[in-house]
């Protein structure tokens, strides 16, 4: 697992592809693509394709006719339409509204995905849903993780990115399964990224907190 950064995030590991240890670079788009090369030459790890996308109608932008799509399996098929042509920034509304994806890299599988926070008030309690079996929709924001050695920690977010969302719950999610094993309140919203340190041997999980305040 590769934990992505707030910000456009590259990370340099090992992978074991079809028996052989290759190095690769992977940049981690804001999009959910991870771009994957072989350090050695440049070369994808796996297949990156030019898509038609749609165009500005303003005369003084210039578009680009394509824009690259990294086709990891059980993933960009899923979520960009090739026939609908659509461009990278359209949204996509229907939930979970934010995802913590665990992916092998060695195969380029989704091995699972979970919404990355409970269900917002603001739809959990809209009038207009009541009686509706909402599954956990996760925020439209991008929260802070922090990848162990059999753990993902993760908040809710700060509510920096998209108005109105980030939580107070902080998480420790199985690695390999993404089943939740505990959970906690903080007094306020995750405003960093979590951290692991140990005191006389003893393991212990922190998280920056605070108010906003606009």
């Amino acid at each position: 697992m590769v934990p992505a950064a707030r910000r456009i995030s590259t990370k340099w590991f090992d992978i074991n592809k079809k028996g052989i240890k290759t190095p690769v670079v992977a940049q981690i788009s804001k999009q959910g693509f991870i771009y994957a090369f072989d350090r050695r030459d440049g070369s994808p790890i796996w297949p990156i394709e030019e898509w038609a996308v749609l165009q500005s109608t303003i005369e003084t932008v210039w578009t680009s006719p394509t824009q690259p799509f990294a086709t990891m399996r059980n993933h960009a098929p899923s979520v960009y339409s090739k026939d609908a042509r659509r461009p990278l920034w359209t949204a996509i509304t229907k939930p979970p509204f934010g995802t913590a994806t665990a992916i092998d890299m060695n195969t380029g599988e989704h091995v699972w995905k979970i919404a990355n926070a409970d269900t917002p008030a603001k739809i959990a309690n809209h009038p207009k849903l009541a009686g509706v079996d909402i599954p956990r929709t996760g925020y439209d924001e991008r929260v802070g993780l922090l990848v162990t050695g059999s753990l993902l920690f993760a908040g809710e977010g700060s509510g920096l990115y998209a108005a109105g969302c980030g939580g107070k719950m902080f998480r420790a999610y199985d690695k390999q399964t993404g089943e939740i094993l505990w959970e906690f309140e903080l007094p306020a919203r995750q405003t960093g990224l979590p951290m692991t340190y140990a005191i006389d041997g003893e393991g212990h999980a922190g998280e920056l907190v605070g108010l906003r305040l606009f």
